[in-house]
C-alpha cells in the first residue's frame, strides 16, 4: 500500500498533459515493437526514440473571458 500512489498518478497526468500542450512529439518507427525489458518499473530496450519540437501558438488562440 502506498499513500502517495494517487497523488503521483495525478501530478504525472499533469506533467504529461503540459508538456504535450506545448510539444509536438512524434514517434520514429511506430510499425515496430521493441523489446520490454523486465524490472521494477516495465521499460523499452534501447528506449522509445522520437522528435520533439516546439508548438507554435497564435497570440489570439484562446479565449479571453470579458
Amino acid at each position: 500500500m502506498c499513500l502517495g500512489k494517487d497523488l503521483a498518478y495525478i501530478q504525472m497526468k499533469s506533467i504529461a498533459a503540459s508538456v504535450m500542450e506545448r510539444f509536438v512529439i512524434v514517434v520514429h518507427d511506430r510499425d515496430t515493437c521493441s523489446e520490454h525489458l523486465l524490472s521494477l518499473t516495465l521499460r523499452m530496450k534501447g528506449g522509445l526514440p522520437v522528435s520533439v519540437r516546439r508548438r507554435r501558438f497564435v497570440a489570439n488562440d484562446r479565449i479571453k473571458e470579458s
